[in-house]
């Protein structure tokens, strides 16, 4: 049997398998942190933004992502602080930008990390910003990369992210001389959060040819 270790979560000491990461060990311990990239079989990205908790290092508190910070003895973590909130609020209204969503909970989910009360001026600007951005996005896809990671695993291949910034979507990849179908695995409309793939990536996806 694995050896155990021991991490502090806020203020609780809790036991975990030591080659998982802090999201993953929060999950089992059945700690409540949002997140829409992560999946156990896939690993996560820090795309959302979602899961941020705060660890000690040495004399200060730093945000990290929980999906990508793999597990140590003695880790001391935080995960509802103010600055939490705050950063989650954020996330959560840059994602409700991709809206209208398919999967009503993930609606609900972003839904509950907006915190009105803590408005702001940088609140302010970062809604500004978002407004200028929204034009460019599709609607559902939160970009969050599983729809990737499962069509690379499975050996199929066929889904990348294209172009940069404000402009960065997911597109489907097929070769000049590629007359294999795409969408009999259906992997990546199951594994999508957000129920923006349809059964059939083709009809979801801007095709590219390479």
């Amino acid at each position: 049997m694995e050896k155990m270790i021991e991490i502090i979560v806020d203020g609780n000491s809790l036991a975990v398998t030591p080659t998982i990461i802090v999201l993953q060990a929060l999950q089992e311990h059945d700690i409540d942190i949002p997140a829409l990239c992560y999946h156990q079989a896939l690993g996560g990205s820090g795309n959302c933004g979602m899961c941020m908790v705060e660890v000690w290092n040495t004399n200060s508190w730093e945000p990290r992502h929980a999906c990508l910070l793999p597990v140590k003895d003695g880790l001391i973590i935080k995960t509802a602080t103010p600055r939490l909130k705050l950063l989650r609020n954020w996330a959560a209204k840059v994602l409700l930008r991709h809206r209208p969503f398919n999967n009503i909970r993930v609606e609900e989910l972003l839904a509950k990390q907006i915190q009105d009360e803590m408005q702001s001026q940088e609140d302010e600007w970062l809604e500004g910003s978002i407004k200028k951005l929204a034009d460019n996005w599709s609607d559902g896809c939160v970009l969050c990369g599983l729809c990737i990671k499962i069509c690379s695993k499975v050996g199929k291949n066929r889904l990348t992210y294209l172009r940069r910034g404000k402009k960065l979507c997911i597109s489907l990849v097929r070769g000049q001389d590629d007359n294999a179908s795409c969408g009999n695995c259906r992997a990546c409309s199951h594994i999508c959060p957000t129920g923006f793939i349809t059964p059939n990536p083709q009809q979801t996806f801007t095709e590219i040819l390479i």
